[in-house]
């Protein structure tokens, strides 16, 4: 429909701001319908029809027939061909604002699921800060630890005397070592066990 609109226009030899003016409608709503923004409304296309009497409505609804057909306006059937003519159009507006309820129900079932979906982000980003200060806290209680421990004297062991001169010789076979926490490390004169 907006072809034979333009064309209306250019045989008319009419700007965008003419035809609005002429047909009585806001210039804003004559670019949107233009640029297929919006789609022309009944009360558009009447205005239309009542300015230029000589277009013929098939023609601007559905591209059938010629665009300039001059009806007899008294004629019965002229007025049931306008009369058919509009309420298709109304049938197809309607079938087209049913598609959009659609599209908008269907948009709004996104929109709760993105949201749904933003929530959860949420929780997450609060779980993953929580993790993190737990480790932060973990890190500077080993460190304090590690610091502790540095700090602390080992004992110097005791020297034992032998007394005893044993004319064999002993080997070393193992080294155990206990630690303060119960863990316990071998040593053999070869290798770390």
């Amino acid at each position: 429909m907006i072809e034979r609109i333009k064309l209306l226009m250019e045989s008319k030899d009419l700007s965008l701001s003419q035809f609005a003016d002429m047909i009585q409608i806001q210039r804003s709503s004559l670019s949107h319908v233009m640029n297929g923004r919006n789609k022309p409304s009944l009360d558009f296309i009447l205005k239309i029809l009542a300015c230029y009497p000589e277009i013929n409505t098939d023609w601007l609804l559905f591209g059938k027939g010629d665009m300039d057909n001059v009806p007899n306006l008294f004629s019965t059937s002229d007025e049931e061909q306008v009369d058919e003519s509009i309420n298709d159009y109304i049938s197809e507006n309607k079938s087209l604002k049913e598609e959009n309820e659609s599209l908008l129900e269907l948009n709004r079932q996104k929109d709760a699921e993105l949201m749904a979906a933003l929530s959860n982000s949420e929780e997450l980003k609060s779980d993953i800060s929580h993790l993190k200060q737990t480790c932060d806290a973990l890190e500077q209680e080993l460190e304090e630890k590690s610091k502790k421990l540095a700090e602390e004297k080992i004992p110097e062991p005791e020297k034992v005397v032998n007394t005893e001169i044993k004319t064999e010789v002993r080997q070393i076979k193992q080294v155990l070592l206990v630690y303060d926490d119960g863990d316990l490390e071998a040593y053999d004169h070869k290798n770390q066990l």
